[in-house]
């Protein structure tokens, strides 16, 4: 007689994982970038029968006041749960998220004879509600495995911030240049290419930018 293995929920930072008992398996990938109230910020999550799921999120621990309290911090985390019941589990998920101001970012789910054996779920949490919803996260099951980590990148944002403004300040006299046209037709041709150059260079650093101001706020 054979028994089917607890569910196990996966939250990185807020996933979960479903254990069942199968001989086939087939995968349902789902991905949704809404916020909670629908099912973004940074969590993953597994739901395995035969493994743990992991969950991981990203958030970013920033306040405003002292120079100690502007660095850039990138937090994510990765939590393993076991869980009785998938769609239980993940109605609790969905309830704290919309408490909190978290969302889903991805899932991915597996079937197994018509029931969830593994899902992966990817969440986004404000940096605000990072320390406080741990708790609440331990509390959808039982925890099989946990890891933090936190990536301070005060230099590089610095670093690119300053890149941009140069960059920038540069776009706006080769603009001067180019409206100007002296020079003849070859260095207004330079002038052009050179403004096209540090163009590229302002999008590129524009984006780095989007990104971590994204990790960072939530």
């Amino acid at each position: 007689m054979r028994t089917c293995p607890r569910l196990v929920t996966s939250l990185a930072f807020a996933a979960l994982a479903v254990g069942a008992c199968s001989k086939k398996s087939d995968s349902d990938y789902r991905s949704a970038s809404t916020p909670v109230s629908q099912p973004q910020a940074g969590e993953k999550a597994n739901l395995g029968s035969d493994e743990p799921g992991r969950f991981s999120f990203a958030t970013n621990d920033t306040t405003k006041g002292k120079p100690s309290d502007s660095r850039k911090v990138i937090r994510t985390g990765a939590i393993q749960l076991v869980v009785g019941d998938y769609a239980s589990a993940r109605t609790k998920l969905d309830a704290l998220l919309a408490a909190t101001g978290g969302y889903v970012d991805s899932t991915q789910v597996s079937h197994s004879q018509g029931s969830v054996s593994n899902a992966t779920i990817v969440l986004r949490l404000p940096s605000e509600t990072f320390g406080s919803i741990l708790p609440k996260l331990r509390e959808l099951g039982e925890i099989t495995g946990e890891t933090t980590n936190a990536a301070d990148i005060t230099a590089q944002y610095v670093d690119i911030s300053a890149r941009l403004a140069s960059s920038k300040a540069l776009e706006k006299r080769l603009i001067e240049l180019a409206a100007a046209r002296d020079g003849g037709i070859e260095a207004v041709l330079a002038v052009e290419r050179e403004l096209a150059r540090v163009r590229g260079e302002i999008v590129s650093y524009e984006g780095t930018m989007r990104q971590w101001n994204d990790q960072i706020a939530i």
